[in-house]
């Protein structure tokens, strides 16, 4: 069996099977390769994969990071005994990694205390209590992740134990930290933004605080706070890759083969690339255990939310204008097969050492699929940026200048290089050509142009993290720098498919350098200036204007088609699927024909033709359909119903589920809806012949006060009202073919209905029927004081909207958005 997150949570994580693996196989063996599960994959089997390695995995160094390795063997119920071992021995008073510890030892007692011994409880409490020596108003750390930490593990101490004598102090001034740091995220952004590092931390006590906080206002923030980060870093993730300039950044390049805790955390939530766990888990510097919280916590994100991190059926650009305390333009275009991402410094560069400034990122099966050139602060250091490179970005082409100084030294020590270099892994480039002093990359589905406008040399190669890297070297104070990434598929050519891998990359990488030899034109008349200027056409044709200039605010140096670019005047984030003004109340979400408004002055969420239950199906174990709304409405399969036994694949998300046609149920009671308008839909597969109900909406004390869409016995849908009398109406074909197809009743006013199959009207009717009590939901059963129609077959996505879906709506439900 395996332990509930809570005594009052569903159990979620389940296949014993795979978790019998877990403890009997080497863990390369039970990880698929990386793409594996890229497509179909959902987030309750990506938790359990994360479990089941975790809870096999014992670390090597006592730290904070073991309650993680701890949560994980909870939750799969393997070797518990030793789990709480580690938890005693790290309440020891010592308190590694202090605001780590707080906030992760208060994490696993909320989260599965109800397993500890009396004695444990009360060994946990001292040390997080009076032991800890811990207070509200001096316990900052040294940075912005480290306050967040210590206010979240502050608030939750004090809330756990309101007999602590110092918990009415503490909780409200933790509560009004709190309130301040998120106040600054949602209005202005963060100091320490995409970070692959920090990012994980951040979104760890938001997602901690918005589960377990009792006061409902204070956790309506947290979980709003919470949200906006997720659209922030949603928005930037592609297929297993994040793609945004950052601060705080250690690694040279962050994919899914190489790891880091935002990879990992990122991929858990949205899926895509698979990622390879790091060589030893049991190294905490790894940082694959942040997603561990994620994996054991009962949230789960709007499905809006989730359609933005996974949507890349269109290029995108992702603006940002934010992080209060610099304040960066940031510009990420967003595809999905690549990513290139910049920045551009409004005031001035903060945490130098630690900034990425721009990069292109692919997706690739091997390592390493990440390009930059940088102006280096150490020699054989890629860490970091200086101030005497500027960029900017349109789309998937970068310019660059650089003005070095001849002398001084980077940080009063070291001297100022005399140079700009970047790596290109020679796993992740297939082949690489050089013509006319560019350098062109195939990478796979991706290629690369990139030219140091002065010319280049190679530098000797290096080692990184055990990759090999060629080294591309510009020894010049005054340069440019100009990078082009196009899809492979751009250039394929007709019957090449069939040619040797070599020679179809070779041809792909041929036209591509011809088209860039061809179309393309640069302007380096002006490098040598006082500041040095470039000129670009791309290969688009759009004219990019660059003009070095640092002093500390941004003078619209930058051009685009001759017109200046306002950075300063971006919004703090702007993309298709959203938007917020800097230090603006709203932020605004659309996709798939739903909205969202977040009012952060208010602290408040509305939605239009957002469901108000989404049961989506997708879940490995356990017998709760989760909510994927948002409102909690999770429904109960009952009569041996569960996703255990009888799960199947299925066209939204990956699971659905198979009802016998006996006794089969999926119920929720509620009194939500209580009149027109509103909309029922569900995905079914069927080759019954039956007359049966897909969902119902009704009285279920009732013998005949209902609504319903179902099929009837020679295979065609209907929409049924009925109140005493009945009225229905008929879909003009059958439906029990054996495929999915999706069945859909709008009920408009009271006077009229429609019923679409598969985003196609089918038939109106003018309702002559009132509308019934509406208290329960219920699906693959006419679910009334009688149950009978029982459905024979699979059903997947079953909603219920508040709201008269329109046919461009439904047609877009169809289509999977």
């Amino acid at each position: 069996m395996f332990f509930k997150h809570r005594k009052t949570d569903r159990m979620r994580f389940g296949k014993l099977l795979l978790l019998t693996l877990a403890l009997t196989l080497p863990i390369a063996a039970i990880l698929p390769s990386p793409a594996a599960r890229a497509a179909t994959d959902t987030f309750e089997e990506r938790a359990e994969q994360l479990l089941s390695v975790f809870a096999s995995t014992t670390p090597t160094n006592m730290n904070n990071h073991w309650f993680f390795y701890a949560q994980a063997r909870f939750a799969t119920n393997t070797n518990v005994s030793t789990a709480l071992s580690w938890v005693d021995s790290l309440n020891n008073g010592s308190h590694p990694g202090s605001m780590f510890y707080y906030v992760n030892n208060i994490e696993t007692y909320l989260k599965f205390g109800h397993l500890y011994s009396g004695a444990l409880k009360a060994k946990v409490k001292t040390d997080l209590t009076t032991g800890a020596n811990v207070t509200y108003y001096t316990s900052n750390g040294s940075t912005e992740n480290h306050k967040l930490m210590f206010k979240t593990a502050g608030y939750l101490v004090a809330q756990t134990w309101p007999d602590w004598s110092n918990a009415s102090v503490e909780l409200a001034g933790n509560k009004s930290e709190l309130e301040a740091i998120m106040d600054q995220y949602v209005h202005k952004g963060l100091a320490e933004y995409d970070s692959p590092s920090y990012n994980a931390v951040t979104v760890n006590c938001l997602m901690l605080l918005a589960e377990f906080v009792q006061d409902p206002a204070f956790r309506m923030k947290a979980k709003m706070t919470l949200e906006w980060m997720l659209a922030n870093i949603g928005a930037e993730w592609t297929n297993g890759y994040y793609v945004s300039s950052t601060l705080r950044v250690y690694p040279v390049s962050v994919t899914p083969q190489e790891g880091a805790a935002s990879t990992i955390q990122n991929w858990l939530l949205w899926g895509g690339r698979t990622p390879s766990y790091p060589t030893s888990l049991s190294d905490h510097a790894t940082e694959a255990h942040y997603a561990v919280s994620n994996a054991t916590s009962t949230y789960r994100m709007p499905a809006i939310l989730e359609r933005i991190g996974q949507d890349r059926s269109v290029p995108y650009v992702q603006k940002e204008n934010g992080n209060w305390n610099t304040r960066t333009s940031k510009y990420s275009y967003i595809t999905d097969k690549f990513g290139l991402a910049s920045q551009v410094e409004v005031q001035n560069l903060a945490w130098a050492d630690q900034a990425r400034r721009w990069f292109a990122r692919w997706d690739s099966e091997e390592p390493g699929s990440t390009f930059f050139m940088t102006h280096p602060r150490l020699a054989g250091d890629y860490k970091g940026a200086t101030i005497y490179e500027q960029v900017m970005q349109h789309n998937g082409a970068l310019i660059g200048v650089y003005k070095i100084p001849t002398s001084g030294t980077i940080d009063g020590t070291n001297p100022i290089l005399q140079y700009i270099e970047g790596p290109i892994s020679t796993e992740a480039a297939k082949q690489i050509a050089e013509h006319s002093g560019w350098v062109f990359i195939h990478g796979g589905g991706t290629m690369l142009a990139v030219k140091p406008v002065k010319g280049y040399t190679w530098a000797a190669d290096r080692t990184i993290n055990s990759q090999t890297f060629k080294t591309l070297r510009s020894e010049y104070n005054k340069n440019g720098v100009v990078l082009e990434v196009v899809p492979a598929s751009d250039y394929a050519l007709a019957g090449e498919a069939s040619l040797p891998e070599e020679d179809r990359l070779a041809n792909e990488l041929s036209s591509f350098k011809d088209d860039i030899l061809a179309n393309t034109a640069i302007d380096a008349s002006h490098l040598d200036e006082t500041n040095p200027r470039l000129i670009y056409t791309t290969l688009s044709g759009d004219q990019m204007d660059i003009t070095y200039q640092y002093t500390g605010v941004y003078n619209n140096n930058r051009k685009l088609n001759g017109q200046a670019v306002a950075y300063g005047s971006w919004p703090l984030m702007d993309s298709p699927y959203m938007h917020q003004d800097y230090n603006g109340n709203t932020l605004t979400l659309n996709h798939g024909g739903e909205s969202y408004a977040y009012d952060f002055g208010n602290w408040t969420v509305t939605s239009v033709n957002a469901p108000l239950i989404r049961w989506k199906f997708d879940e490995v174990s356990g017998v709760a359909a989760s909510d994927s709304s948002g409102n909690g409405l999770s429904g109960s399969l009952l009569n041996g119903l569960s996703f255990g036994s009888n799960a199947v694949a299925g066209p939204v998300g990956g699971g659905a589920l198979q009802f016998d046609g006996m006794d089969d149920v999926v119920r929720r009671d509620t009194a939500s809806v209580s009149g027109y308008p509103f909309t029922l839909s569900a995905w079914v597969k069927t080759t019954s012949s039956a007359n049966s109900t897909i969902q119902f909406l009704g009285n279920g004390t009732a013998f005949d006060q209902y609504v319903r869409i179902g099929m009837n016995s020679v295979g065609k849908a209907f929409l049924d009202l009925r109140n005493g009398s009945s009225t229905t109406i008929f879909s003009s074909g059958p439906v029990n073919n054996g495929q999915w197809h999706l069945i859909t009743g709008v009920f408009e006013n009271a006077t009229s209905s429609k019923l679409y199959v598969d985003g196609v009207l089918q038939a109106a009717l003018t309702n002559a029927v009132a509308l019934p009590a509406l208290n329960r939901m219920s699906a693959g059963a006419l679910d009334r004081s009688v149950p009978s129609d029982r459905f024979a077959g699979a059903i997947d996505d079953v909603k219920l909207y508040t709201s008269a879906l329109n046919a461009s709506q439904i047609m877009a439900l169809y289509n999977g958005n």
